[in-house]
């Protein structure tokens, strides 16, 4: 393996069955966990480091199973004040946004299931406004990238816990078609 001129590796994390395909950085220690991964497996996987000191061994504190049915793309933490939800993207072609409904990190609920691309769904962000409505923008290899809203609030919409069955229930959703994905991530 290379060595980067003046880096080291301080830890490796190991608990996911296949490739680990996603990371993401808590904003606040509040949120109970310090990095959250995702991976083939249809897992999502919350770390931490034993004394929170980096080059600690770490472990996984909780790991919650997303009901995806192929392997993940994406995860996001997206906190609203004491709210906070989890999205997650995978190559099902879905989009799934996860209510907490406990303090330990492994209590999750699936609120809504977004369905609407015709290709895997390689990536998404998301981001909730001033007034609490949150809004979703994805990228997929049908060579398009989409914006869903929802009429509801993220505090309504987690307090619903809309089941898969209803999961474009209350969503509406653009296509931008111009935005073309290829499997080396340019421009076409």
């Amino acid at each position: 393996a290379r060595k980067a001129a003046g880096w080291s590796c301080l830890a490796s994390l190991k608990g996911h069955e296949g490739d680990v395909v996603a990371c993401k950085w808590a904003k606040q220690r509040a949120q109970g966990f310090q990095l959250m991964t995702a991976g083939h497996d249809k897992d999502v996987k919350f770390w931490a480091p034993k004394d929170g000191q980096l080059a600690q061994p770490w472990s996984a504190l909780a790991t919650y199973h997303t009901g995806h049915k192929e392997a993940l793309s994406e995860c996001l933490w997206v906190q609203h004040g004491e709210l906070c939800a989890l999205v997650t993207s995978s190559g099902d072609k879905t989009v799934r946004v996860h209510g907490r409904t406990g303090k330990n990190l492994s209590d999750w609920v699936c609120c809504a299931v977004l369905q609407g691309h015709e290709g895997s769904v390689c990536g998404c962000t998301a981001a909730v406004d001033s007034e609490g409505m949150l809004t979703i923008a994805t990228v997929s290899m049908d060579q398009t990238a989409r914006i869903w809203t929802s009429e509801l609030t993220l505090a309504e919409l987690l307090r619903q816990r809309v089941k898969a069955g209803q999961e474009m229930s209350g969503w509406s959703m653009a296509v931008l078609q111009d935005a073309k994905v290829t499997p080396h991530g340019g421009d076409q």
